[in-house]
């Protein structure tokens, strides 16, 4: 070792040795809750309106800042069910869907207009109770398909669950 770094393939030669990847065997950066809370600590209130400003003035990551220990569990026990369905199943054929929620409108926006244009009215009851739209978004690993010489992204969509239907009224009459 020289300046604490280990020499030239270390990393190679240990997962030769164990038969393994050698970024299974990489360097891993391990945060602690009180090294995390130290550092968000020490960032000037200013930066800590939102959680993507943290982690750019903590050099932390965002998955980092969120994780807490009741996810970090729920995550090991994720990978210990799998742990002996991995060896038998090739995942390569899986599809993972993803639910995404936006908000309809801003209740803030920047419109830059042209002298003597007027300002669009915007209609809503109030910007406090902003409609949520959910979109479901599948995702499948990218490919090749040598039949017909295509080559396929892996995303398929975004799919809303939106249905537009007239409104009813409250009243009992």
């Amino acid at each position: 070792m020289k300046k604490g770094k280990l020499p030239r393939g270390a990393y190679k030669q240990a997962a030769e040795k164990l038969n393994m990847n050698p970024r299974t065997l990489g360097p891993t950066q391990i945060y602690s809750t009180d090294r995390v809370q130290r550092l968000v600590q020490a960032v000037h209130a200013g930066q800590c309106s939102t959680f993507r400003d943290m982690a750019e003035a903590t050099g932390l990551t965002l998955g980092t800042l969120t994780l807490m220990d009741a996810n970090s569990d729920e995550r090991t026990a994720f990978c210990h069910s799998l742990a002996g369905l991995l060896e038998d199943l090739e995942l390569w054929d899986v599809l993972h869907l993803d639910e995404k929620w936006f908000d309809a409108d801003k209740d803030r926006r920047k419109i830059y207009l042209v002298p003597g244009e007027m300002q669009p009215r915007r209609s809503g009851k109030s910007k406090r109770f902003i409609h949520k739209v959910m979109f479901l978004g599948p995702v499948a690993r990218p490919r090749y398909d040598e039949t017909r010489g295509v080559f396929f992204d892996g995303k398929i969509g975004m799919l809303p669950f939106v249905r537009l239907v007239s409104a009813t009224r409250n009243s009992r009459n």
